[in-house]
């Protein structure tokens, strides 16, 4: 199974939480961005990256963690 067939995201009411699994790199972030812009577009009040099943990750990987933490600081305020 690939991470990108793995990852989840769960959403409630002002809150999502985004649960990545196996390796996130170069190879997996493009079909993990669709994924990424559903979280953005929800623009929750709080979320979750749940890293705890990923077993590798690369800058690329590191880059898309950047981009869910400057979406989520732009909603914060």
């Amino acid at each position: 199974m690939s991470p990108e067939d793995a990852s989840t995201l769960e959403s409630g009411e002002g809150w999502s939480r985004l649960i990545l699994v196996g390796d996130i790199d170069i190879g997996s972030v493009p079909h993990l961005k669709p994924l990424v812009s559903t979280l953005i577009a929800q623009e929750p009040r709080a979320t979750l990256l749940d890293l705890s099943k990923v077993a590798f990750l690369d800058s690329s990987g590191l880059g898309l963690i950047a981009e869910v933490a400057r979406a989520s600081r732009t909603v914060s305020g």
